[in-house]
């Protein structure tokens, strides 16, 4: 496959991780097109605090708008961009309207990443706007649950339209330690080496990561479990509040915030906490499997749900904090995690996924002709 014919541009609201899935999303798909042969980059809209303006990377693009700024300065620049560049595909990850201002009269096929479920709007809202515009100028929506695509189909978005494809997991990062393996990480990362280590992670918004969810069960958690929680967000300072109201000494929990590698935490732990209340897809629980890890978890709407059964993980009512540590402190099997996580490597691949997108652009691109 020629590079030089075959550009996609993908487009990312920033570089901050805090944003969601979506950028790790953007990020496995481009790395492995690259792989496969195409001339695909990251385009950010915004820089944030933490991005270096001197560092340049051969796969990123950025804007460079300031969110004030946006609609004066936003669809121009990135326009300019586009023009520069000269995709073959643009690809949204972005779910925002003005970007897609930019690109609807660009001349190239659109695809749009369903991150998310298309959920009901206000009809002069504009999320509803934002909504009716891309289901209109969407040439193939990805999928990445049959929920998500379910809610796009009851939209009004054409099913013939829609392309399932779940996504991966980067297993030559995620995969089971040894219990020296473990130890090791430990030390390496500050956390208790003499202890069960129960998992959390995600981006702390209290309502749709369950951080009620999250409280109640460390309300309950006692030694020989210590919790960690990798992940930062706009609730931290609530969950903060909460974990001394309930009466949790600093000793029983370790809030790490947002960190470069999650896999070393995975590496580290015994267990996984899952706590969403919706989650279109749940990468962190492929994450968590892939790293060999039981996965106890409250019900939740949305892929979430399905990827729960599937990797057969404990799931415990609203109510049932309680009896979920209970069921922690059996010490599930762990040969059936293994089996599980050696299913995970073989079914979601990013590769796999990069191939199944590009098949969508191939067919795009014959379209076009």
């Amino acid at each position: 496959m020629d590079s030089n014919r075959f550009r996609v541009a993908h487009i990312c609201q920033s570089d901050d991780s805090n944003v969601g899935g979506s950028l790790s999303v953007a990020r496995a798909l481009v790395r492995e097109q690259r792989k496969l042969g195409l001339d695909a980059r990251l385009i950010f809209l915004y820089r944030t605090a933490s991005t270096d303006p001197s560092i340049s990377s051969p796969d990123s693009l950025w804007c460079d708008v300031g969110r004030k700024s946006r609609w004066l300065y936003g669809i121009p620049r990135l326009r300019r961009i586009l023009r520069n560049f000269d995709p073959a595909i643009i690809h949204h990850h972005d779910g925002i309207l003005w970007p897609r201002l930019a690109t609807m009269t660009f001349g190239r096929p659109l695809v749009t990443h369903g991150h998310l479920g298309l959920s009901a709007q206000n009809f002069f809202s504009p999320a509803k706007l934002t909504q009716f515009i891309t289901k209109r100028t969407t040439d193939r929506l990805i999928a990445i649950s049959e929920w998500v695509a379910s809610s796009w189909e009851r939209g009004g978005f054409p099913k013939k339209r829609i392309w399932l494809i779940p996504n991966g997991v980067e297993t030559n990062r995620f995969f089971s330690r040894s219990s020296g393996e473990k130890q090791a990480l430990r030390k390496q990362l500050g956390l208790p080496v003499d202890c069960q280590i129960v998992l959390w992670v995600g981006r702390l918004h209290r309502e749709m990561k369950g951080l009620d969810r999250l409280v109640a069960t460390a309300s309950v958690l006692r030694p020989p479990f210590h919790l960690v929680v990798v992940g930062d967000g706009q609730d931290r300072s609530w969950l903060e509040d909460k974990m001394k109201q309930i009466g949790r000494e600093a000793s029983d929990y370790t809030l790490v915030g947002k960190v470069a590698d999650p896999s070393l935490y995975f590496g580290a732990a015994d267990m996984f906490l899952f706590t969403s209340v919706v989650e279109p897809f749940g990468l962190v629980l492929l994450e968590a499997a892939a790293s060999g890890l039981p996965v106890f978890a409250f019900d939740c709407e949305g892929g979430g749900r399905d990827l729960l059964h599937k990797l057969k993980a404990t799931v415990a009512r609203e109510d049932e904090a309680g009896w979920l540590v209970e069921q922690m402190s059996s010490r599930p099997d762990r040969t059936g995690t293994m089996e599980i996580a050696e299913m995970v490597r073989l079914e979601f691949s990013w590769e796999s996924a990069a191939r199944k997108t590009i098949e969508l652009y191939q067919e795009l691109l014959e379209i076009a002709k």
